[in-house]
């Protein structure tokens, strides 16, 4: 859908001759910056992946520093993408740019917002499904300290996983409970990355509502220049019936 979306700016900017070269230098650096976060959501399902495999530091570290780079992109984007839009009510309310105009920068600021939450959704699916695999490593070794010498496993997949979830909420004082179970505490010890994950999860969704608001500011912006082109027209239209009913009447006066 998001390549569909650039194709769709492409041909808008395309046919347009309305300012183009402002245009241009005002969206190059957004889509550029649309294509990083395309190949950054690429190397961090990699990189996830690697990291659930080996559960090495390095991993994670290269995990960490991908979310970092994400992180500032999509904000960094975001903001240009605004800057762009209050360009626009700018050029509208100075009256600087004709209805023309108004309408592709409209448009191609929608098709980059929308692009942009096209790939922030992406990532945060991204997130949820590596949340879930942090569950499902942990709910694995659940099992292997419910499995006896002999190989019975006494614990149920959902209640493995149910034991699992707990685990990764569960508070540091639970000191009763890990002393127990001492062979998990390499397990407990992933929950700040879980709840790290999902402070990101949260993040994402509140830039996903953030670019849904600047998305219905840009249609509110183009029902404005469609409203001033129709009270332009108007008052053209009024215009040269004055002028038609002034013509009338001089010439009504000279035939007097």
């Amino acid at each position: 859908m998001a390549v569909s979306r650039l194709h769709d700016l492409n041909k808008t900017m395309a046919d347009s001759s309305a300012d183009d070269a402002k245009l241009e230098r005002e969206v190059k650096p957004i889509k550029a910056n649309l294509e990083k976060l395309r190949e950054a959501a690429k190397q961090l399902e990699i990189f996830h992946g690697d990291y659930i495999a080996s559960n090495s530091k390095k991993k994670k570290a290269q995990v960490d520093q991908k979310n970092e780079e994400i992180a500032k992109l999509t904000e960094e984007t975001k903001s240009m993408i605004e800057r762009m839009t209050a360009e626009t009510d700018r050029l509208r309310t100075t009256q600087q740019a004709n209805e023309a105009e108004l309408k592709v920068r409209c448009n191609v600021t929608i098709s980059l917002s929308e692009s942009l939450m096209d790939v922030t959704k992406s990532i945060q699916g991204m997130q949820e499904k590596h949340g879930d695999d942090k569950t499902s490593q942990v709910a694995r070794r659940v099992k292997v300290r419910f499995t006896d010498k002999e190989g019975q496993q006494h614990i149920s997949e959902k209640d493995a996983k149910q034991m699992a979830q707990q685990l990764l909420n569960a508070n540091k004082q639970d000191s009763i409970f890990l002393q127990a179970r001492a062979e998990l505490e390499d397990a407990l010890a992933q929950r700040d990355e879980v709840l790290e994950l999902e402070r990101s999860v949260i993040e994402l969704h509140d830039m996903i509502k953030d670019l849904h608001r600047l998305v219905t500011m840009q249609h509110e912006q183009l029902e404005l220049i469609a409203e001033s082109a129709e009270k332009a027209e108007t008052r053209t239209r009024k215009a040269v019936g004055d002028l038609e009913k002034a013509k009338k009447a001089q010439k009504s006066c000279v035939v007097s």
